[in-house]
C-alpha cells in the first residue's frame, strides 16, 4: 500500500527567504525519523547563511570543514549510511540509506530554495510561492496545489498539479503528468540536474530514466479535480466498510468524462495551450545543486531528447570557444 510505504517524515513549513538542505544522514539521526523544518532547524551546513547557496561566501564553506554535522563531511560509504554494513546501533526511527523512504510535506513557503535529496515515497507541495524545490527520486506521487512561481526538479513515478500558475517542472516522470484545467502557464521540461549520490537513489527507487519511459511532455488535462472522483478519498471514506489498497496507479487514474482531449483541433486544444507548454530547447539549461556531497554521479542520468541535448552541446561549445578567446587575449596582454 503506497500510503504506508515510508519510514520517515519531513515537514518543511512556513519558511521565507531560506535555503533548506536535507540528506540521508539528517533522517538517520532524527528522532523517530521525523524532521520538522522551522525557524531554527535548518541544516547545520547552512546555519547563518539563509541566502541563495550560490552566493554563499567562501568562509561559509571553509567554516564547515571542522563541523562533523555538515553534509560536506558525510561519506556515503560509511557504516552509518551503508545499509549492508549497518549494525543495530542505529536506534532512530529511520532505516539506512538503501531503505530510507520519506513522506514529504512542503507547505506555506515563500522565496526559498528547498533541497530534499533523499528517496521519497510521497510528496505534497502546497501554497508555496517563488520557490525552487529539488527532490530526490519519488516512487509515488508528487502533488502540487495552490502554488505560484515554483520550479520543481525531480525524478518521479507520477505528478499531479492543480490550482497553480507559473510553475516550471523539470521532471522525469514514468506516468503522464496530470494537470487540472484551473492551472495556468505550467512549463514542462526534461530533468536537468544531478548530485553525487543520485545514481544510487535511482537504483533503489527502480524508476526508469530512459527516454522511452519518460512521459514528461505528455500530460493529461483534467477538466476539474472532483473530490467525489478521488480514489484516495473513496478508499478512506468512513462509509466504506471494506478495506481498499491505494496505489500510485489509483492516484493517477483519470475518470474518462473528466479528461480534456488535447488532440482535438477545436477550442479545447486552444484552452490547453493556456494551461501548459513545452519549454523551448534553446531555453533549457542544466541546474547545479550547489552542495559538496560525496558520491559518484557526475552527470544527468536521465536521457534527454535529441533537440535538448544538441542545444546543450552547442552552448557548451560556445562557452569553450569563448574561454579560448579570453585565454588567448590574456596571454597576448601579458607578453
Amino acid at each position: 500500500m503506497i500510503m504506508n510505504q515510508f519510514n520517515s517524515i519531513c515537514n518543511v513549513i512556513n519558511q521565507c527567504k531560506k535555503t533548506i538542505l536535507k540528506i540521508e544522514q539528517d533522517f538517520i539521526s532524527a528522532p523517530n525519523g521525523i524532521i520538522n523544518v522551522n525557524e531554527n532547524s535548518d541544516s547545520p551546513f547552512l546555519k547563518g547563511y539563509h541566502q541563495s547557496p550560490t552566493k554563499l561566501p567562501y568562509n561559509a564553506y571553509k567554516d564547515t570543514l571542522n563541523n562533523t554535522l555538515s553534509p560536506i563531511l558525510t561519506n556515503l560509504n560509511s557504516p552509518v549510511l551503508n545499509g549492508s554494513n549497518c549494525t543495530n546501533n542505529n536506534t532512530s526511527g529511520a532505516t539506512p540509506t538503501n531503505g530510507l523512504s520519506v513522506k514529504l510535506n512542503i507547505n506555506n513557503n515563500k522565496k526559498s530554495q528547498i533541497y530534499i535529496l533523499v528517496n521519497i515515497a510521497l510528496g505534497n507541495i502546497n501554497n508555496c510561492h517563488d520557490c525552487i524545490i529539488v527532490l530526490g527520486p519519488c516512487v509515488g506521487l508528487i502533488e502540487i496545489s495552490n502554488c505560484s512561481k515554483v520550479t520543481l526538479i525531480s525524478i518521479t513515478k507520477g505528478i499531479k498539479i492543480k490550482s497553480s500558475n507559473n510553475i516550471s517542472l523539470f521532471i522525469c516522470s514514468n506516468e503522464k503528468p496530470i494537470i487540472s484545467s484551473d492551472c495556468h502557464n505550467i512549463k514542462l521540461a526534461p530533468y536537468n540536474t544531478h548530485y553525487p549520490n543520485l545514481d544510487t537513489q535511482i537504483a533503489t527507487s527502480k524508476l526508469l530514466v530512459d527516454l522511452e519511459n519518460n512521459q514528461w511532455n505528455n500530460p493529461s488535462i483534467f477538466k476539474l479535480f472532483s473530490p467525489l472522483n478521488s480514489p484516495l478519498l473513496q478508499s478512506n471514506s468512513p462509509t466504506t466498510t471494506t478495506t481498499t489498497t491505494t496505489t500510485t496507479s489509483d492516484l493517477l487514474q483519470i475518470p474518462p468524462n473528466n479528461l480534456l482531449n488535447v488532440d482535438d483541433t477545436n477550442n479545447i486544444h486552444e484552452e490547453t495551450t493556456e494551461i501548459y507548454s513545452i519549454l523551448d530547447p534553446e531555453e533549457f539549461f542544466p541546474f547545479v545543486v550547489p552542495f559538496l556531497i560525496k558520491g559518484k554521479t557526475k552527470s544527468n542520468p536521465c536521457e534527454l531528447p535529441n533537440e535538448y541535448s544538441t542545444c546543450l552541446a552547442n552552448k557548451s561549445n560556445s562557452v569553450h570557444a569563448l574561454h579560448k578567446i579570453n585565454s588567448s587575449n590574456y596571454k597576448r596582454s601579458i607578453n
